[in-house]
């Protein structure tokens, strides 16, 4: 049985009860899958910490961004206190563990997260969760954030998956998903433009416009659904709870 277990967290009162509502839903959903490392070790750390737990030294403020991690020698959780998106961190950190813990009868398949073991056994699973995350918005700004090998790692598509599901299940608040955040028309018209008209002598002022949108609506993260329903959900339900 699932158990879920964070050190002295320092965190305001709104984000400790978001994340006690978390811990109550996966708990819900979960306590009983079969899992390797069923004790789910949680750490809120100082920034100072963090940062020399991944083997960096100061100054951090000239470093990539990192919110948060799962070690996956130990099988625990690692939290920047001072993160700016904290909650969808938590989650998105949570979903790791739970992908990269899951027991499964895939045999002959060596990959540690459940979900890639899952994709390669079960063709018409992978087509319908590859199916709907292309038709979101922010499948294009996130591929164009980051790149095509790191959004489509296994790991990567199940947490961002897990962020959705948690997000649905708390009633569409408290952070918004990377899957839903809200992403521009002109940011996908452009990134189309950009692709199809390489020497056009307006093409560095196009770029500037299609970076700006990139980064606004990365950093503001409004939150667009348009689907309406449960659309991951039932993805995430169905690799979890399978038998």
């Amino acid at each position: 049985m699932i158990s879920i277990h964070t050190n002295d967290i320092r965190l305001n009162k709104r984000d400790a009860d978001v994340i006690k509502k978390i811990n109550e839903t996966v708990l819900e959903y979960f306590k009983d899958i079969p899992i390797e490392k069923s004790e789910i070790r949680i750490f809120f750390i100082e920034e100072e910490q963090y940062y020399s737990q991944l083997g960096h030294d100061k100054p951090y403020r000239n470093l990539v961004a990192s919110d948060g991690y799962y070690d996956f020698d130990y099988q625990e959780i690692f939290i920047r206190l001072n993160a700016k998106s904290i909650i969808r961190t938590y989650v998105h950190e949570l979903g790791h563990y739970l992908d990269y813990n899951l027991k499964t009868t895939d045999e002959g398949i060596h990959a540690s997260s459940a979900f890639t073991r899952k994709v390669f056994a079960d063709m018409p699973y992978e087509d319908a969760v590859l199916s709907d995350i292309k038709k979101m918005p922010a499948y294009t700004l996130l591929n164009v954030a980051s790149d095509s090998k790191y959004m489509f790692h296994g790991g990567e598509i199940f947490a961002r998956m897990f962020e959705a599901f948690i997000w649905e299940k708390l009633g569409r608040k408290h952070f918004t998903p990377d899957l839903y955040i809200h992403t521009p028309k002109i940011f996908l018209f452009l990134n189309t433009w950009l692709k199809d008209k390489p020497s056009s002598f307006i093409n560095n002022a196009a770029k500037r416009v299609h970076y700006y949108y990139l980064n606004r609506s990365i950093n503001k993260r409004k939150a667009y659904d348009p689907f309406k329903e449960d659309r991951f959900s039932k993805h995430v339900l169905n690799l979890l709870l399978a038998r």
